[in-house]
């Protein structure tokens, strides 16, 4: 199901460069942000990062999946007026940051709403700190910088 989104966008729009599909459950969000900042790394220009949950059939009766979210983020290596912030590499951190109640069941429904810290922290004008990434397991994070 997930290849299926990015190639009907990269028909739509025409986009003939390569696109990357990750599904890994409650770390698909910073599994994203790792591997466009990877590529960042070897190729300059503009990714579109976009992380989603569908809802799933019911016959299915997964664990996730009940709740239907999506964020979409453009990084880039190009520096201008328009980047809001610039982040590290993303990494794992021995101790957890904490998370609101309500957006931890939020996560258990839909694993994309892990993005929401990094978007909360880019709406802050002069935010400089670590970001979480998930909010079980491992705990990624990244260093965010407000340009």
């Amino acid at each position: 199901m997930h290849n299926t989104t990015a190639g009907y966008w990269s028909i739509l729009t025409q986009c003939h460069k390569p696109g990357t599909a990750i599904a890994a459950i409650e770390d698909t969000f910073a599994m994203g942000v790792l591997e466009a900042w990877s590529q960042l790394q070897f190729q300059h220009g503009d990714i579109l990062l976009v992380c989603y949950d569908e809802l799933w059939p019911q016959y299915l009766a997964p664990p996730i999946g009940s709740a239907a979210l999506a964020c979409a983020l453009v990084l880039t290596s190009h520096k201008s007026g328009h980047n809001l912030g610039k982040i590290a590499r993303p990494t794992i951190q021995a101790e957890s940051i904490e998370f609101a109640q309500e957006l931890l069941e939020l996560v258990q429904s839909a694993p994309a709403a892990a993005c929401i810290p990094l978007l909360k922290a880019l709406k802050q004008v002069d935010y400089d700190g670590m970001v979480a990434l998930n909010t079980q397991g491992v705990n990624w994070v990244t260093r965010l910088h407000r340009v």
